[in-house]
């Protein structure tokens, strides 16, 4: 069994940015997606798209549907972000990725690096560049 490689996109385009990796990663590694994102149209677009190509990918939402029936102010984010770090062990646990890779490390890509660095996973954050467009 190959040991598995991650990509996380937060939506369409990194991905098939991703996608152009996967020839020659394929040999080495088994090669997924791992979605990080409430249900909303650029998840759905992704799924459906990771679907139709037929790659691997794994959804981890837990903690970040937020509560829409009872909020308490200071006390619902942590507690929710609580619950997103214990999604995140879990899927490290079952998974057992051997690299996570993502194009940025903010919210809500943070909790994953943060968890798989305190289990002994390879995180990497990758460098995008882009040009700076034209000034007239």
């Amino acid at each position: 069994m190959k040991p598995k490689i991650l990509f996380i996109p937060a939506y369409i385009a990194p991905l098939k940015h991703y996608e152009r990796l996967i020839p020659q990663l394929r040999d080495k590694y088994d090669v997924g997606f791992l979605i990080i994102d409430t249900d909303n149209i650029r998840r759905r677009e992704v799924i459906e798209y990771c679907k139709d190509k037929g790659h691997l990918f794994y959804v981890l939402d837990k903690g970040l549907q937020g509560s829409t029936r009872f909020r308490i102010p200071f006390f619902t984010p942590l507690k929710e972000r609580y619950e997103h770090s214990v999604a995140c062990r879990k899927f490290l646990e079952t998974v057992k990725p051997a690299k996570i890779i993502s194009y940025k490390s903010w919210y809500s890509f943070d909790t994953i690096f943060k968890e798989a660095n305190r289990a002994g996973v390879e995180t990497i954050v990758l460098q995008w560049a882009s040009a700076a467009p034209r000034r007239n």
